[in-house]
């Protein structure tokens, strides 16, 4: 099973991370779909990936079931650092900036969001007000500010990045939030939100007012991305339903549904391809699929190695 998936810088190419069930971490070429090297280190599952910057090198953190979040350099493999705070799974992490400095935003089943410097592990702050499971944080820009959205179990959570503290709560799913990601609009930007309801939901994060809401799936929506491409922005939404679905983010309108995966799908991510803006689908059927967002054609399967995948505890992070 694939929880999650984000693009990585290494040597000038853009490579593919996978957040894997079985506890690793793999790296792919999404040009050619061919398996670069596994990042070992986690004790459980691994829920979210995500890139981040420090001194000049991008690294990749990723979060664990395990109750950490572990930064890695994705060029060799090696593990960088362990970041220990949270009193439960990691079920989402980001980079985020303050102040001009490159951090790290973890969000935790122990209702926190936690800001950490990559670069020395150190945990700087802790975001508390959520009443349940945070499951994923997203920055999002607001009046040349940028801010960060953490989805909650019954709402999100808008949070000034240089005070820590909230800024305002935007309601109106009904049940979980399972992802956020901010999206281009007209040349600003607004936050999309993928929900237990089946839906995806668009807020302007200036004022928490709800634009647009989203309905195509037929089952939880887990996650959902922003990817541009032939100039165009689009939103991408995974659900257990099994399909990815495009929208056009700015009128609502759906595009096309994204056929392939054989379980549900739990991530979603743009990825830079010989000039291109490409998108991942990472899936419970061990699969990452890379599939072009205009045409909606699948250009490649990334599998992963068979074998204890395919449990899903009740206690999973994808779960309530």
């Amino acid at each position: 099973m694939v929880n999650g998936v984000c693009a990585v810088r290494v040597a000038q190419r853009e490579l593919l991370a996978s957040a894997g069930a079985d506890h690793m971490v793999r790296i792919w070429d999404p040009a050619t779909g061919v398996h670069v090297r596994t990042l070992e280190g986690h004790t459980k599952w691994v829920e979210e990936v995500c890139a981040v910057r420090v001194a000049q090198r991008e690294l990749l953190a990723s979060a664990g079931a395990d109750h950490v979040v572990r930064i890695w350099d994705p060029g060799t493999g090696g593990a960088e650092r362990t970041l220990e705070a949270h009193e439960g799974w990691v079920n989402g992490v980001c980079a985020v900036h303050i102040r001009g400095r490159e951090r790290l935003a973890s969000a935790g089943t122990d209702a926190t969001v936690r800001i950490w410097d990559p670069g020395t592990g150190v945990a700087e702050r802790t975001l508390e007000g959520h009443t349940g499971w945070v499951n994923g944080v997203c920055t999002v820009h607001v009046a040349g500010r940028e801010v960060l959205a953490s989805a909650g179990t019954d709402e999100i959570r808008m949070w000034d990045l240089d005070t820590g503290l909230p800024e305002r709560n935007l309601v109106g799913h009904a049940g979980w939030i399972r992802g956020v990601c901010a999206s281009g609009v007209d040349g600003s930007e607004l936050l999309a939100s993928a929900g237990d309801d089946a839906t995806v939901r668009i807020w302007d994060p200036a004022t928490g007012a709800l634009e647009q809401t989203l309905e195509q799936h037929t089952g939880r929506v887990n996650a959902v991305c922003s990817v541009r491409s032939d100039g165009r922005e689009l939103l991408a939404s995974g659900g257990t339903d099994g399909t990815v679905q495009m929208w056009d983010p700015a009128t609502g309108a759906h595009e096309r549904t994204l056929e392939g995966h054989t379980g549900w799908v739990n991530g979603v991510c743009a990825v830079h391809v010989k000039g291109r803006e490409l998108l991942a689908s990472a899936g419970d059927d061990d699969t990452v699929r890379i599939w072009d967002p205009v045409t909606g054609v699948q250009r490649l399967i990334l599998k992963e190695p068979t074998g204890g995948l395919h449990e899903r505890a009740s206690s999973s992070s994808r779960q309530p």
